[in-house]
């Protein structure tokens, strides 16, 4: 395993999906956070349609 934040992408006038980047999120001095060179991945969530649960992974493509 290795260590990331989950990007979260709301107050956007368009829904996006969140993503993983990798190490310790940091203050970006203009605004958010700083996110260049970062390796990043699209998060996918599964469901179980029973109980609810929720599973998330973080594929490289």
């Amino acid at each position: 395993m290795e260590s990331g934040f989950v990007i979260d992408k709301t107050g956007k006038e368009f829904a996006s999906a969140p993503e993983w980047a990798e190490g310790a999120p940091e203050r970006s001095f203009w605004m958010g956070l700083k996110l260049a060179g970062r390796e990043r991945h699209a998060i996918v969530t599964y469901r179980c349609s029973a109980c609810g649960y929720l599973e998330s992974y973080a594929p490289s493509m």
